[in-house]
């Protein structure tokens, strides 16, 4: 029993990936990363303001963010998430506009992120700073 327990003890223990089994179904995995490697959130409050990866925008400035990114290559994932309590009509133009805009279907994906009881100031992401000014000219 001894020599068992010390084997034990003493053995390597399992890494990645050789020894690892695959991840459970429903993953995405390393085939996916260049079909899937850039997200872009769209946050829908209830009162049908939108915000882009943080940033307030209006409905016509989606539909132009969402053909531009349609164009990327690889095209990144746009997905809504919506505040419980959104109109369904607000829900379906918005939902329409970036599935006509944003081309989505087979080489382009789009994602219902679902509903979320409330946004909470956490959930929603920080408009990213301005970028850096230029260094000066010599």
């Amino acid at each position: 029993m001894f020599t068992l327990l010390m084997a034990t003890m003493l053995a390597q223990p399992a890494t990645y990936p050789a020894q690892c089994g695959p991840p459970p179904p429903g993953w995405l995995t390393a085939v996916d990363r260049n079909r899937l490697a850039v997200v872009n959130n769209i946050f829908m409050h209830r009162d049908g303001s939108l915000r882009w990866n943080g940033s307030s925008v209006e409905r016509s400035q989606v539909a132009t963010y969402a053909h531009i990114t349609s164009g990327m290559r690889p095209p990144p994932m746009l997905v809504l998430v919506i505040e419980d309590g959104a109109s369904c009509e607000a829900v379906e133009a918005v939902r329409a506009l970036i599935f006509q805009q944003g081309k989505c279907g087979d080489s382009h994906a789009c994602l219902d992120g679902g509903g979320v009881p409330e946004f909470l100031p956490t959930m929603i992401p920080t408009a990213p700073p301005p970028p850096a000014p230029p260094p000066p000219r010599r």
